[in-house]
Parts: C-alpha cells; sequence; structure tokens
C-alpha cells in the first residue's frame, strides 16, 4: 500500500508497504462485515474467503507485477458488492497465466518477458489456492492440462501436497511450463 499519513510531528509523510496497507484492508473488512447480516456474514469467516472477497474488491495497478503488488488497488465499493455476492469457492492467486506480452505484462512480469523455446529450463509458476468452500479439501484427481487447439506444443505439468490437502490457510500449485522439442523444427 502507498499512503500519505501523519508524521510524529502532524506533518505529512509517504507510507508504504504491508504494516501501512495491511491496517487499511482489515479496517475495511471489519466495517463491511459489521454492515453484513448475520447469515451472510458467517460465510466470510474463513480466511480464504476474505482473501477472494479482497481480490475481487481490487484491481492491479499499471506498471507493477503481482509480487510487487497483492492484491492491487483495493476498491471499497467493488468491494462490498464482492462480498454481498460471495458464494464460497476455490481459486487461484494469480487467477489467469496469459503469458502473452501483450496481455500478461506488466502484471505477470517476470514471467511474461520470458521467452519459452524447446532447449531452455522449463518455466516455473507457483499458484497459491484459495478455499472458502470448507476447512479442509483435497484434489479428486490430479490436474489436467488441455490444450487449445495447435496447443500440443507446450507441455504442462502440475504438483501439490496431496498429503497434507488444501486448508482455508494454505494450498499450493506449481505450474510447470516447457515447450516440445517437436516444436523446435
Amino acid at each position: 500500500g502507498e499512503f500519505w499519513g501523519a508524521d510524529q510531528h502532524n506533518a505529512c509523510q509517504h507510507q508504504w508497504g504491508t504494516s501501512v496497507a495491511c491496517p487499511v484492508v482489515v479496517g475495511l473488512l471489519a466495517l463491511l462485515l459489521s454492515s453484513l447480516p448475520e447469515r451472510q456474514r458467517n460465510t466470510l469467516l474463513n480466511p480464504a474467503a476474505l482473501k477472494q472477497v479482497v481480490y475481487a474488491g481490487s484491481s492491479p495497478l499499471p506498471d507493477y507485477g503481482w509480487l510487487e503488488q497483492g492484491a492491487g488497488l483495493l476498491d471499497a465499493p467493488a468491494t462490498e458488492a464482492a462480498a454481498r455476492a460471495f458464494e464460497p469457492h476455490a481459486s487461484a492467486v494469480p487467477s489467469v497465466l496469459d503469458l502473452r506480452p501483450s496481455v500478461g505484462c506488466p502484471y505477470l512480469w517476470p514471467l511474461c518477458d520470458m521467452p519459452l523455446y524447446a532447449t531452455m529450463q522449463p518455466l516455473f509458476v507457483n499458484l497459491t489456492l484459495l478455499n472458502s468452500r470448507s476447512a479442509t479439501a483435497a484434489f479428486a484427481a490430479p490436474p489436467l492440462w488441455r490444450p487449445r487447439a495447435g496447443g500440443h506444443a507446450l507441455h504442462v505439468s502440475f504438483a501439490y501436497d496431496d498429503h497434507r490437502g488444501l486448508s482455508a490457510h494454505r494450498g499450493f500449485l506449481g505450474v510447470r511450463l516447457s515447450v516440445s522439442s517437436s516444436a523446435s523444427g
């Protein structure tokens, strides 16, 4: 977060970082939760649910990557709308991996600046999985890559911790991208 705030001499100073953003986000969520009917508020008492609402009510900042900005710019009315419409679900952060430079950059930088070709090392991406449906969950089956037409040159494999399962507090999906040697011809 980036804000102008008071310093110890009652003057303005530029403040930034998680230590500044966290109290603002938590304050907004507390106000929002207190305004919801109890039945609706109870669906948001899971840490993953709150994180999903924050992501739904935020928009990416231009010129910053996803590792630099978290959820992006928090929009209070959009966050309220997301909370009021919330239904528990599973999701991933980032929610989309479009690595085309014209689409995914700068948000997915540096991933979108790394060309994929057959003789290079694979590209690895870790997605954070959020599960607001239950306290714990597990993959029913391993994730499956279904390429679009002409997408068979890209090999995608996944890694995840299927022994510990997913909880509202943790979960990951490792994605490994590589290009088939048949694509180099």
